[in-house]
């Protein structure tokens, strides 16, 4: 089962990454980001992986379900809901950011995996992968602080708009904080 959330962690980003507005995903894009993340797996010596078995696996599940097809005729996939594609992303980077994933972990990682997401802030898409990582992680500061504006200018792409759309989004994330 680890082995299947971990797929779909990956697969999430992949997918989210290629097409954040979509949730209609080629058989191709989909084989291919599987085959991203088990060639990385296979790399590290865990299990052989193979995506077809995967696919198949995660189609069985109702992990992923074939939405329809294509113009061509190709199988459409999507996941159950956006929700879930979100839930799955904002776990592969809390598991990232924390040095949880088998990459040597560093303090660069770390800042460069925070970095990503902040620029994906002004994506509606990447709202609910943002508040669910602040929820997911042990220390949520370092991903909401490079939301919230300062006096200062920040670099381009960072600044905040006229509608304060990275302070809302800190505030939502901020409200789920765990408190120890």
């Amino acid at each position: 089962v680890e082995h299947m959330i971990v797929a779909l962690e990956g697969l999430a980003v992949r997918l989210l990454d290629k097409d954040p507005r979509s949730n209609h995903y080629r058989y191709h894009d989909v084989m291919q980001a599987l085959e991203e993340v088990t060639a990385k797996k296979n790399r590290n010596k865990q299990r052989k992986w193979d995506t077809e078995y995967l696919l198949k696996e995660l189609l069985v599940h109702d992990l992923l379900q074939e939405v329809g097809t294509d113009t061509d005729g190709t199988p459409l996939y999507g996941f159950p809901h956006r929700t879930l594609m979100a839930y799955l992303a904002a776990m592969h980077y809390a598991d990232e950011i924390e040095g949880r994933t088998a990459i040597r972990h560093t303090k660069l990682i770390s800042y460069l995996r925070v970095a990503y997401v902040s620029r994906r802030a002004w994506l509606p898409e990447y709202q609910d992968v943002i508040v669910l990582l602040c929820a997911k992680l042990k220390n949520p500061m370092p991903v909401i602080r490079t939301l919230i504006p300062k006096d200062i200018e920040k670099p381009k792409g960072e600044e905040d708009d006229v509608f304060r759309n990275r302070l809302a989004l800190a505030g939502l994330s901020l409200a789920e904080v765990r408190r120890e």
